[in-house]
């Protein structure tokens, strides 16, 4: 059973498609909502990537808002072409980056009544530079 004062009203967690977002130029230090406020929600995992055609490092950022707290990551220096998982960080309430995937149960307790993630590049662009993030979330609904 779930939210509700009704003894017949129950909830599950619906796991949702994989959104993919990509922004193609990125402009220098604006933000892109890689998860629009989003009621109600458990994150499984957030990824990002950027390429360029100097396969250059680039700093990446990430914003994640969870019912008005806002954590941040220090900009990352991210290889070409090369996938960064993220995970919030449970000592410091802030985001962190890994370059290997964690498993689901890394993001078990990222639940929210509102989220948002948003992106953003902080390094001058590159040539033919992409920013794309990945993210793949569950849905708290009734049965």
């Amino acid at each position: 059973m779930g939210k509700g004062s009704g003894a017949d009203i129950h909830y599950y967690w619906k796991k949702l498609p994989i959104i993919i977002e990509t922004i193609a130029p990125p402009v220098q230090n604006q933000w892109y909502p890689l998860l629009p406020a989003t009621e109600d929600i458990r994150l499984l995992y957030l990824v990002l990537r950027q390429t360029n055609d100097e396969v250059a490092a680039k700093n990446l950022e990430v914003r994640a808002t969870w019912d008005g707290i806002i954590y941040n990551c220090v900009p990352f220096a991210f290889p070409d072409n090369t996938f960064r998982y993220w995970r919030l960080s449970g000592a410091w309430d802030q985001l962190i980056s890994d370059a290997v995937i964690r498993h689901g149960g890394h993001w078990t307790d990222a639940r929210g009544l509102l989220v948002s993630i948003d992106m953003r590049i902080t390094d001058p662009i590159g040539t033919n530079q992409t920013l794309r993030g990945y993210i793949q979330y569950e849905v708290h609904v009734q049965t």
